[in-house]
């Protein structure tokens, strides 16, 4: 399940990866939170800069970004594995990735 949180609650349920992708993206364009699985989580941002040369995709070894073939572009696939370690802003030339960290979520359950 996919909650957006706002003044208003709305609730998504999710049985695919496509779904997931329709529901960040919704949530960026209503400018609200996402949480998936009851969980908050921290968002990435891709920006116009982004030029195509998958270096975010490439660092992120939580598989979060993954690579939209058919647009050529980087996509938030999986926020909620997100661990803060902004390697994927790190590696990006064109400064084009941007992590929103959630400091509300809780820390996983390994720390």
């Amino acid at each position: 399940k996919i909650k957006l949180a706002h003044k208003l609650h709305y609730e998504i349920s999710v049985k695919d990866l496509t779904c997931q992708f329709a529901a960040v993206q919704i949530s960026e364009q209503l400018s609200i939170n996402l949480i998936i699985g009851g969980e908050k989580m921290n968002r990435i941002k891709f920006d116009s800069k982004c030029n195509g040369c998958k270096m975010c995709f490439k660092a992120c070894w939580l598989d979060v970004i993954r690579w939209d073939e058919e647009n050529k572009r980087p996509v938030e696939a999986y926020p909620e594995d997100c661990v803060d370690c902004l390697m994927c802003e790190v590696a990006c030339p064109q400064e084009a990735v941007h992590v929103i960290i959630d400091f509300e979520k809780p820390m996983p359950k390994s720390y």
